[in-house]
């Protein structure tokens, strides 16, 4: 009995997975490319800790800086460059939703009888493509 009740969890599994939106997994691709360089609360930026110290020196007129924390801010400036190629992607597709949204909402406000017996479009907007290299 249990091994029926629990067949097609799979299936379910399977099923959720695929139906997941385009935008949704380009979110969740950003906030995977972001969790580096932005700190969890509000997307903020952060910079590592190794950047902060040590500081700059000046000697015989010239600033100079220690070469674990010249490292770092090119590590972080890596990280920022490839989450602002994903936060970017991310703004098109929000842009495209909401244009899409929009859409409906004015073919649903041009019908005479809007609502449940209005037969939803999909958008014919075109996707935006994001060329991310990874």
């Amino acid at each position: 009995m249990k091994f029926k009740k629990w067949s097609c969890l799979p299936l379910v599994l399977m099923t959720l997975t695929a139906c997941q939106s385009q935008a949704n997994r380009v979110r969740e691709e950003r906030n995977e490319a972001c969790r580096g360089s932005f700190l969890s609360t509000n997307y903020t930026l952060a910079k590592p800790p190794e950047a902060s110290s040590p500081v700059a020196k000046q000697i015989e007129g010239n600033w100079y800086v220690a070469s674990s924390r010249y490292n770092a801010y090119r590590i972080h400036a890596k990280d920022l460059s490839r989450c602002l190629e994903h936060e970017q992607c991310v703004r098109k597709w929000t842009e495209w939703e909401r244009n899409c949204s929009e859409d409906r909402i004015e073919i649903l406000e041009s019908s005479w009888i809007p609502g449940v017996f209005h037969i939803r479009r999909k958008c014919e907007l075109t996707k935006p493509v994001c060329s991310i290299e990874e």
